[in-house]
């Protein structure tokens, strides 16, 4: 069991408290476990958790909170002040029941094979309710055609989950959102001129025609699926799962 200085807290201010293993003052970090150097050092690496997570406590009474749980009162109703917060922003109205996608292409990725990979999160309001990470079976010569690889299995899962949602009765389907951030695949879609274009391409158009999508398009930095496709520094990747409403109760203290 890792113990800290004066019976204080082991998880200390930004992870810079120094624990004591065996009474010897050794370092150790609370993180990986490993000797010499504390936690803060791997969070540079991963990236720092968010403020919740800092405080590893269920709903227990400060009486019975034990070994990775002791936390002092103040620290526990911070945590609690921003756990009912969060609840309270990730909340959504039934009413909200819009269908959106955000599509993205790792574009040669692979340094192996070249494929590209595939990923996209479809939405229902602001519930993530299917996503995807998927490498391609082909080696794409552009990034449209990549891209619009990626386009035609959204919106194959985008018409699966309108009509799971139909047979539901849930709600009625209005015309749902794809969120590209190619404008070449952008145009083509909406282009009735474009002509050689292939199955995928004649698939999604035929879809945007018949109103069942509407393709939008979205800044690389605002794309959400960029997390499913590519290797992102911790920040962006805090920031990624805080918009699609992902919080990781069991992160490290």
């Amino acid at each position: 069991m890792i113990a800290s200085r004066r019976g204080k807290s082991g998880r200390g201010t930004r992870g810079m408290s120094r624990n004591v293993k065996g009474g010897r003052g050794k370092l150790i970090c609370s993180h990986c476990g490993k000797e010499g150097h504390l936690q803060n050092r791997c969070y540079d690496l991963i990236g720092w958790p968010d403020k919740t997570a800092n405080i590893s406590s269920s709903d227990i009474p400060s009486n019975e909170r034990t070994g990775s749980q002791l936390i002092s009162d103040e620290e526990y109703q911070e945590f609690l002040r921003l756990k009912s917060n969060n609840h309270a922003q990730s909340s959504v109205s039934p009413r909200d029941t819009h269908i959106s996608c955000y599509c993205d292409v790792d574009w040669a990725g692979s340094p192996i094979d070249r494929r590209s990979t595939t990923g996209f999160c479809i939405s229902i309001g602001r519930n993530v309710v299917s996503w995807k990470s998927k490498k391609q079976n082909i080696v794409a010569r552009s990034s449209a055609k990549a891209k619009y690889r990626a386009m035609a299995s959204a919106t194959c899962e985008l018409i699966w989950v309108k009509q799971l949602i139909q047979e539901l009765k849930f709600v009625d389907v209005q015309p749902m959102k794809l969120y590209c951030d190619n404008q070449a695949t952008f145009h083509i879609a909406s282009n009735h001129k474009t002509k050689h274009i292939e199955i995928d391409c004649h698939f999604v158009r035929e879809k945007l025609l018949a109103k069942e999508i509407s393709i939008e398009f979205v800044n690389s930095s605002n794309q959400l699926v960029g997390i499913f496709t590519k290797s992102l520094r911790g920040p962006q990747i805090q920031v990624i799962c805080s918009k699609l409403g992902a919080y990781n109760l069991y992160a490290p203290t």
